[in-house]
């Protein structure tokens, strides 16, 4: 993944139905959203 890449890209580059999806993936499997892990790194 690119540096920068936005929440939609990384969602379609694994192959996630949507955004949304991800997301709720996401927070399960790490207690954050991706959009405040993107903000802390």
């Amino acid at each position: 993944m690119a540096p920068g890449a936005t929440i939609q890209k990384v969602a379609e580059e694994l192959n996630f139905a949507d955004q949304s999806s991800f997301g709720k993936f996401f927070k399960k499997h790490t207690g954050t959203t991706p959009k405040k892990f993107m903000n802390s790194i």
